[in-house]
């Protein structure tokens, strides 16, 4: 795995910084698609330690917050917070003045709250990284701010400021549109404040979405559309067109590889026993 990063080694320290970011940022979200977890974590952990031998902070921080990520993902809880307690502690030690590194590492923290049921805790550090981002211009990072919005609407849904959460949903896609945070709009409008209209208005939009060339390889996402579609469809009591479909988001799960989903889906299944 070393050919991945060391011969960026080779060049000046600006050249260094830039691409180690460009690693840590963007081949890292690619490489989820290629390596297993363990290998990721590995790879990242790889990086740290050279970013720690050429004196690169930054780059250290963001491989450790990849690491927190991974593991939170893997309900490592313990050992995620130990790998974000490194990062925070580099930032603070290093004082390291980056808006997007604090984002990042608070939006993980919020994250990783939320998956040990600590959805206030999860609300605090998401603000905190939403004023971070905000500071922020381009693409990437508008991204950025899309994906935290989205995740405090889900904390702010858990516990029931549903208002607060429909805005922040909102908030997100006016910046990028999604599948994710469109079919969650939908999903307002099927199970919270049910509007037909309005939930078939945003199923199409996330449908649309899904085929797009942005989106056509995320099954995470896809696989959340059909999920929320099908729950729609057991709503409108047509449980032979939901079992279909909930075939289908197996299938889509499946490709992901993602555990909570899965858990979904088999709750789904029992309603439209």
């Amino acid at each position: 795995l070393f050919y991945f990063f060391l011969p960026i080694f080779y060049f000046g320290q600006e050249n260094i910084q830039k691409s180690t970011d460009s690693l840590l940022i963007v081949e890292n979200e690619r490489l989820r698609n290629v390596l297993s977890r363990e290998d990721l974590i590995n790879w990242n952990n790889n990086i740290a330690k050279k970013c720690s031998s050429k004196n690169y902070p930054k780059g250290e921080a963001l491989a450790y917050i990849n690491i927190g990520n991974l593991l939170w993902g893997n309900f490592q809880f313990e050992e995620s917070l130990k790998n974000l307690k490194k990062a925070e502690n580099i930032i603070t030690q290093k004082n390291i003045e980056d808006d997007y590194v604090k984002g990042k590492l608070n939006i993980e923290y919020a994250q990783l709250y939320n998956y040990m049921d600590l959805p206030d805790l999860a609300i605090k550090y998401c603000n905190q990284s939403i004023n971070y981002f905000s500071n922020l211009s381009g693409v990437k990072n508008r991204r950025a701010l899309t994906y935290a919005y989205g995740c405090n609407s889900i904390y702010y849904y858990k516990v029931k400021k549903n208002n607060l959460a429909l805005k922040s949903l909102k908030n997100a896609i006016k910046l990028i549109p999604t599948p994710l945070d469109v079919s969650n709009i939908a999903y307002h409008y099927t199970s919270i404040q049910y509007n037909k209209d309005s939930a078939d208005f945003y199923f199409k939009k996330a449908f649309e979405l899904t085929n797009s060339s942005n989106f056509k390889f995320d099954y995470y996402q896809k696989a959340v559309v059909f999920m929320h579609y099908s729950n729609f469809l057991i709503i409108e009591k047509k449980y032979n067109e939901a079992l279909i479909n909930l075939l289908k988001t197996k299938t889509i799960i499946e490709q992901s590889k993602n555990k909570y989903l899965k858990l979904e889906l088999y709750n789904s299944y029992l309603l439209c026993i």
